[in-house]
């Protein structure tokens, strides 16, 4: 099966390169939500020192992908002024020929939520396919989610749908953390989402929206 060629490699790859990294977006998220949801692509956050763009790019191109990369004013829809200067946030690895081919990511270490994420994933190892790996866990994968859709002025499906399923899974989250980080980044999402997200989450939210409001009016 070729996600799992791709996962286990990958996998084998980071730790000879002594990367720091954890498995992310819908990989991770499939672990924690309420019901299964399919993904063809393998998200990595990494961090190092050495080139990270480098190897993300060599390790996409050894499996036959194309690699493309992203910066940060392309995932949030920045002034093109910004572009050039933006950071590098991901390096994308898609097939050419077959658009339901297996995908591959690397997330670089440059959204806020990322630092406090690697560094929780240590603790926080699963085994799948029979090779145990660092995961970001569930409240990071939510502070991901929520990051995607803060400023956002369209539904991004998956993303909403992470969120609402994982926390109907009933899994216990630890709310001070989840709202903590959401007041330290100034996330914030839209009202209807907030709904379906414990109290204590969405107060967080919901005030992070209005005061972002008052500072663009």
């Amino acid at each position: 099966m070729e996600f799992e060629r791709i996962y286990k490699k990958s996998i084998q790859l980071l730790e000879k390169e002594s990367c720091e990294y954890a498995v992310c977006g819908g990989v991770a998220a499939m672990l924690y939500r309420h019901e299964p949801r399919f993904t063809a692509d393998i998200d990595f956050l990494i961090s190092g020192p050495h080139s990270l763009v480098d190897f993300a790019t060599d390790t996409i191109e050894a499996f036959g992908l194309k690699a493309n990369v992203l910066r940060m004013s392309e995932l949030t829809n920045s002034p093109m002024m910004h572009k050039k200067t933006s950071p590098i946030a991901v390096v994308v690895g898609r097939s050419e020929r077959d658009k339901n081919a297996t995908g591959l990511d690397f997330l670089m270490p440059v959204q806020g939520w990322s630092k406090n994420a690697l560094t929780r994933a240590k603790d926080n190892i699963i085994s799948l396919h029979n090779v145990s790996a660092p995961f970001l866990t569930a409240e990071d994968v939510l502070l991901a989610k929520f990051s995607a859709l803060t400023g956002v002025g369209k539904r991004r499906e998956k993303d909403w749908s992470d969120v609402v399923s994982i926390v109907q899974s009933g899994r216990e989250l630890d709310l001070g953390y989840l709202g903590g980080e959401i007041d330290h980044l100034k996330l914030s999402i839209p009202m209807e989402l907030e709904r379906e997200l414990p109290k204590a989450v969405a107060v967080a939210l919901k005030r992070n929206r209005t005061q972002s409001r008052r500072r663009s009016g």
